[in-house]
Formats: C-alpha cells, structure tokens, sequence
C-alpha cells in the first residue's frame, strides 16, 4: 500500500519494481542505493528521494519517457508536501498516527471518496467495525489526517469500557477539544461537561443546540467527527448520533464511528441504530477482516526488507501467532525487535532462530511481557492508571497514589516510549493508547489490591470539580463500597434529567441490585423498580412488566399502598403498549381504582412521586407540588383515569372509554395551570377521543382531538406519542375511506 507521505510515489516505485518481477533487494542491486532506502520510499518514510537517486531507479526499471516525466512530477509533489506538513504540523488540533497501513487499500479508497464529498458540501455517517485490534482507529486516524491536510477540522470523542460512561460522554469530549478561532462559534455552555445542560426542559432542545451548532462550525470550515468505541456509548449519545446524522446530510461534515462488532448483540443498543443510520442517513458500512498471508509478507517486506527465506519465516510465523490481527501483529514483531530476534545492524535488518523465542499468542500475555521490563514502581503506578480508567488526569492519578510529581512524570515517560500510553496535547492527563493495553494491566492487579485503589479514585472524584456521579458510582461499585448506591442513584437523576433515560434504567436497577438484601432500603428499592418499569414501557415492555411486578410486590410486602396502586395500573399499561391490550385494560382498571382508594392528597404529601409518574420532567427534574387549587375530584386526582379511557377505545369499548374520557377534558380544560402528570392525563384524554369520535363517524371533531393531543404530547417532548398519535389517526382516515 502506499506510504502515508506521498501514496502516488511510494504505489509507483511499488508497481514498476513488481512489474519488472525484482525484490526490494535485486532492484537495489541493480540502482546501487541500498535496499533499506528502496524500502523507505515505498513505505513513504523518505522526504522527496534527491533527482540522481529518481534517475538511478528510472534507469535500474527501464522506463520510457514518459513514465519518467510522470515520476518526476510526484517526486516534485512529494517535496512539496514534505513543506507543507512541517508548516502545518505546529498548528494541528490533535496528534495523528502516521504508521503505513497495509492491506486496507478498498478501505482507504471509500474513506477518501467520502471525505472529498463531504468537504463538497454532502457529508454522511461511515460505520468502521470489526473485532478487538484489527485496525478500526488506524484506519480512522489516517482518514483524520488526510482531513486535516484537505482543511477540515477533525474533532475525536471516545466512549471507555470499565467505567460509566456519563452521558452525551463522547460527544462533551468533543466539545473540550474544539476550540473557537478564526471566526468559528464559541461552543454552547449546556455542550460543555459540569455546566448547563441539566437546566434544558427538552431533549429536542439540546439536539437543537448542537445541530445549530455544528452547522455554524461547518459554515467556516468542513469537519470531521470521530467518536470511537460506540459499542461503549451510553445510549444518549446514540441519540444524538442518529439526530445529527439525518439533519447534517447536506452540511460539509463526516461523522465517523468505530466499534467492536462482536460486542453488539440484538439487544445492544447499539444494534437497531445501525440499520436505521443506513436508512435515514445513507451511512457507510465498513467491517474490517483479518490480513491475509500476501498483506502480511508485503508488510515484512516493507518494514525489514529481508532476504526471501527469511522473509517467508518471519511472516508464516507472524500469521501462524495474531491469525492476521493488526495489532497483535504489531506487538509480536515489536516484541521480536525488543528482544533481538529481529535486529538492524549497519542499515540492514536479519531475523535469527524463531524456535527458540518464547513470543505470546494472546495480546495480554504480549503486554504483560512488555510491562516486565519496566521497574516494579512504573508497574505498580500504572496498575493504579489501570483502574481510574482509559483516560487518566495526572493530577487524580498523583493524588491517588500519594507520590512525587516527578516521580510520577518519570513514569510516564517510560509508559509513553514503551507505547502503553500517550499525553495529551496539553499535558493534563495521559490515555492507554488501545483498551486492550489498559484491559491487559487492569487484569494483572490482584482484586483485593484492585478494590482498595478503586475506593481511593472514588473518593478522590468526589473532591473534584466538575463532579462526575457515574465514575464515583463506578469505582464505589467496584469496589464492594456501600455508598456505591446512593451515587448510582445520583447519575441515574443526572441521566433522567438529560433525557437519558436507558441510562437512568440502567443505573437504578444497578443500585436497586445492591439494595436486594438491606431491608432498611426496602422502599427506595421499589420505588426504583417502579421508575425503571416506567422507562421501559415503549422500548422493552415485556421487561417493564416484570420490573413493575416486583415493584408492586414490594409495595404489598412493606405495606406500601401508593408504590402497589401505581405498580398494578402502570403494570396494566405497560402490558397494554406491549401487545397484550386486553389483560393489560384489565389491570390497568384494577389499579385506577386501588389509586382512587388512596388519599385525596396523596402526591401532594409526597412530591417527588408526581415527578416519577409523570410523562415529563421540570427544569433539573426538581420535585414539583401536585396540586395548584385543584378541585376535590376522583378524576384529577387519579393520574391514570383517562389512560384507562384512552385503551377501553382503543380495545373497543367505546362508550365507556369515551364517557371517561371526556370527564376527564372538561375538568382539566377549566384549569389555568397543568402540573406534570395533568399534562398526560389531558394529551391522553384527547388521543382516546380522537379515536372513538373517529370510529363513530364524527370526524371533524376527532381531527380537533387528535390535533389537541398532538400538541399536549409535543408540550412535554413525548415525541414517540405524537408519531403514535398520526399513526393512529392516519390509520382510521384510511380504514374509513375503505369501508366507506
């Protein structure tokens, strides 16, 4: 493959050498240059090769004039650039690895077809994926790189494993690293980490706010978006992805996105985005395979320049080890290099016995080996990097580990030239270079030493500012630490109150986990069932059943009557939106009347159980009062009366659902002000009229209702209602046009 400084040169030194049937080393015989420089210039490693060397090669490969005048003109671009790149190397936002890619040519050709689209003005998602190492952030540093050359502005965002991602995580990462100048935006503050985007009372606002946002940014310049690992994303960034995407396809932007496709599985939430990014964004789809034997002798080939025999050995051996994993290539011939089975001596490379090298098959075993050189101390210290995470501040880690600035830097350096980690451009924190790397040293800890470090970073993090609830839950989870649940209670509020509600689920059901067995906690743990149900009611309903089962038999048990009365109806109508509407009515009615058992001014005692059944959040999901003047009726009182209406005519039971229905309009239409959970009693009232108006033939009055609902259901940002509302409505204007 061509080398990264100049393709052109490097593919037609490549390509003529081959056509006239010579080794690296027989053309180098026959030019008189060394066979070390043959190999520098079709990797791309040399500058521009000097005009005396270009005329020994043209006359060594006999070409014709014509291909002579055609060398020297990428020879002459070739120096151009060698410029050209050390002007602009002092200004670059981001470091981007330069190593040659081999055996990725198809890959590296969509990539640039799509880049130069995309700075033309029509940019779409590619989806780069494939297994651990074989090659994903090479192939999407390269692409960075030849953005930054064409002037595009790349931004990169990572998602980590072993720690709690917080929401929107990759994407504020991309917001630190922007920066405004030469005419570009200042970015959002509700963009940027530990500031306002809990004041946001819409997710489509904060969507907004960004696609606003990066349409400025492209208005000056083209970008290029990376968000690396999103088989770790938390799935409000996911979001975010699939909003951005669709909205930007005529902007001059690339969003690109790596992840491990042997992590996704059908319920990953990652798994029904992809398709959906392919439909509504025209996303490209590129998985990376294995190298093959010819990839792997052709690197050989390049990197050492080895006599034939040797060459075939070191390749069969390298394949038989990494079965053509990139990166476990990559370590095993540096390991041959560190240990001297692979050395350069005056300009040429020789390969000894390979019988009697001990080299690992497995990429943990390589790293391990490589760690072993390193001092006890530098290992320790990085054991320590290891649990705070993929991405390391070096104040946390020299916090933590109660050592020397220098002491510390030292370590550094050495985790640096032994390729487990690099700095950031500011100095403020070092990352693992590949997860496998930290994967590798987080295993070696011995877990009794691993939980100690993990409960000082987590109390460390609560020190810091902003604070970060997610990683102080994660490191108090990892640590068998008690106070690990209220803090996965706190980043589920914090997730709520973003709009990442898969994140919130997630993040309750872990506490309530942990609350299993502590009967002091009995209520705060069903109480949290209850709310992870609620989430789950559209996405997983057959899971929010269950979830809201156990909710309600935890009400019964502790005698709890409120948690069980909302348990049963939510139950009911999570069964309903689950496919089951007819059991699902049944429970649905049992539990409106257990709530209108229960007190008059029940919500109003407790505030924050108005928030929880509600369908919508206030600013900073702050508890908000129930009540404001509200009349003594059964109908404003019990949230979930004109839910029930809403499916009695949904399953046919029209005059029922109807006359309920209606109660419940006219009561909340003389209201001057409509408290959370109002606000979906009303949206709902009107959904249920619509349909049974519809189906009595009165159609103008069902088009006002369904309209009314539309609008209350856009009021408070329940976008999958208003799409189900003009499902609905759609539906009956065709059934009735047929049947009329």
């Amino acid at each position: 493959m061509a080398g990264d400084n100049c393709p052109q040169f490097s593919a037609l030194l490549r390509e003529a050498r081959r056509e006239a049937g010579l080794t690296q080393e027989k053309l180098a015989e026959r030019a008189g240059i060394s066979e070390r420089a043959i190999s520098d210039l079709e990797r791309g490693i040399n500058r521009a090769p000097r005009r005396d060397t270009l005329d020994l090669l043209v006359r060594a490969l006999d070409l014709p004039t014509g291909q002579r005048q055609r060398w020297e003109f990428a020879r002459r671009a070739l120096a151009h650039r060698g410029v050209t790149e050390a002007v602009a190397a002092v200004s670059r936002p981001l470091a981007i690895a330069t190593a040659p890619l081999f055996g990725r040519e198809r890959e590296l050709g969509i990539l640039g077809r799509l880049l130069a689209e995309a700075v033309a003005g029509s940019g779409r998602p590619v989806l780069i994926s494939g297994e651990a190492g074989i090659g994903k952030t090479a192939l999407a540093d390269d692409l960075a790189r030849r953005a930054v050359e064409s002037g595009a502005l790349v931004l990169v965002g990572h998602c980590y494993d072993l720690t709690m991602t917080p929401p929107y995580g990759p994407w504020l990462e991309i917001s630190e690293q922007y920066h405004a100048g030469g005419g570009r935006p200042v970015v959002p503050d509700v963009l940027r980490r530990g500031t306002g985007i809990g004041d946001l009372t819409r997710q489509g606002a904060l969507f907004d706010i960004a696609r606003a946002f990066f349409t400025a940014v492209t208005r000056r310049t083209p970008a290029v978006l990376i968000l690396e690992d999103l088989h770790w994303a938390d799935p409000a960034s996911l979001d975010l992805l699939r909003y951005l995407a669709r909205q930007m396809q005529h902007e001059p932007i690339l969003i690109v996105g790596t992840y491990r496709s042997d992590e996704v599985t059908a319920q990953h939430p990652l798994s029904p985005l992809l398709p959906a990014l392919v439909r509504e964004a025209g996303a490209e789809r590129i998985e990376l395979r294995h190298l093959g034997s010819d990839d792997v002798r052709e690197l050989v080939d390049g990197r050492y320049g080895l006599p034939a025999p040797d060459a075939s050995r070191l390749a069969a051996y390298v394949i038989d080890r990494t079965e053509g994993n990139p990166l476990y290539i990559r370590e095993v011939l540096r390991t041959l290099e560190e240990e001297s089975l692979l050395r350069l001596d005056v300009g040429r490379w020789s390969l000894a016995e390979l019988d009697r090298a001990v080299v690992p098959t497995l990429i943990q075993q390589v790293i391990a080996g490589r760690a072993a050189r390193l001092s006890q101390e530098a290992r320790d210290l990085l054991s320590v990097a290891a649990v705070i995470g993929q991405y390391v501040p070096i104040e946390l880690w020299r916090t933590v580990t109660d050592v020397s600035e220098d002491e510390l830097l030292g370590t550094v350096d050495l985790a640096v030239a032994a390729k487990f980690m690099d700095v950031t451009s500011d100095g403020r924190a070092a990352r693992f270079v590949h997860a496998l790397v930290r994967e590798a040293l987080y295993e070696q800890v011995v877990p009794t030493r691993r939980r100690r470090w993990h409960r000082l970073v987590g109390e460390q993090l609560i020190a810091e500012r902003p604070l970060d609830a997610d990683a102080v839950a994660y490191h108090f989870q990892q640590a068998g630490d008690e106070r690990a649940v209220d803090w996965l209670v706190q980043a589920g509020e914090r997730a709520n109150r973003t709009y990442a509600w898969q994140t919130a689920g997630q993040r309750f059901t872990a506490a309530a986990k942990l609350m299993e067995h502590d009967s002091t906690r009995a209520r705060d743990r069903g109480w949290l069932l209850y709310r992870v149900g609620r989430m789950l009611r559209l996405s997983r309903p057959s899971a929010g059943v269950e979830y809201l089962q156990e909710a309600e038999h935890v009400g019964q048990t502790i005698g709890d009557p409120v948690l069980a009365a909302y348990a049963l109806a939510d139950r009911g109508l999570t069964r309903c939106w689950g496919g089951e509407p007819l059991r699902g009515v049944e429970e649905l009615a049992a539990g409106v009347a257990a709530l209108d058992r229960l007190p008059a001014d029940h919500l109003s005692r407790e505030p924050s159980i108005a928030v929880w059944i509600a369908d919508s959040l206030r600013s900073n999901g702050q508890p908000v009062p129930e009540e404001v003047g509200q009349p003594d009726s059964s109908a404003s009182r019990n949230v979930r009366r004109s839910t029930l209406g809403l499916w009695m005519v949904l399953v046919g039971r029209h005059a029922e659902g109807i006359e309920m229905v209606e109660a419940c309009r006219d009561e909340l239409g003389t209201r001057t002000q409509l408290t959370e959970a109002e606000a979906g009693l009303f949206a709902d009232a009107y959904f249920g009229l619509g349909i049974g108006y519809a189906e009595l033939g009165r159609s103008e009055d069902a088009k006002r209702a369904f309209s009314s609902a539309r609008e209350t259901y856009r009021g408070y940002d329940h976008h999958d209602l208003v799409g189900t509302v003009t499902l609905q409505q759609l539906w009956l204007v065709s059934y009735t046009h047929l049947r009329a």
